[in-house]
């Protein structure tokens, strides 16, 4: 049976611009090197930005997304590196600005390779330094988020849930305060000393 010409073209105006990708695409945060309830002033933490729910054989063109947190306490991030999904380094763009760290990969114009993301895992790292005591959360700007599938075709992408942490203030180890206990102590004896050989040389 011949096939309708006017059946095919509705197929194609239909059919064009509607994703492959089926699952629910989710980029979400994890810092699984730190204790994010006890962060210290001087440390550094890293970050990972991780994809999930990609499907096998489903690919994608394009993927975005900005992490946003208070810069008085973490600053500026510093290494914002594309991970091991990422196929092709140059298709990778990532920068750090106070408050947020930004990358986006992109394999249609930017990619010489062309090569799509075809698996789950990180997306990209940053790193950032504690600059003082507090709390907060690190979140994405849902706006930011954007993902593309293999045929370039915009596709839903949901952000993971925030994820706090706190800075607490540094307490002395016990060496530490032992040391300074002694140093107490000395300054006192060397003082009384003084006071007793004062009233010994007194008329």
């Amino acid at each position: 049976m011949r096939s309708c010409p006017m059946v095919i073209l509705i197929m194609f105006i239909f059919g064009h611009g509607v994703s492959t990708v089926k699952a629910e695409l989710t980029l979400s945060l994890a810092a699984e090197s730190a204790d994010l309830d006890h962060l210290a002033v001087g440390q550094a933490v890293r970050f990972d930005v991780i994809l999930s729910g990609l499907a096998p054989g489903d690919a994608l063109a394009y993927l975005a997304g900005t992490v946003t947190f208070p810069g008085g306490l973490l600053g500026t991030p510093t290494d914002v590196a594309a991970g091991a999904i990422v196929p092709d380094p140059t298709g990778f763009v990532g920068a750090g600005f106070d408050g947020a760290a930004d990358a986006f990969y992109d394999a249609v114009f930017f990619s010489t390779t062309n090569t799509p993301i075809t698996s789950n895992g990180v997306f990209y790292s940053f790193e950032v330094v504690v600059l003082q005591v507090g709390s907060g959360v690190l979140s994405f700007d849902v706006s930011s988020l954007a993902a593309a599938d293999g045929s370039n075709d915009p596709v839903s992408l949901a952000a993971g849930p925030d994820l706090p942490f706190t800075v607490v203030r540094a307490v002395p180890e016990p060496a530490s305060l032992g040391m300074a206990m002694l140093g107490i102590l000395a300054v006192a004896g060397g003082s009384r000393m003084n006071s007793r050989r004062g009233l010994l040389r007194s008329p």
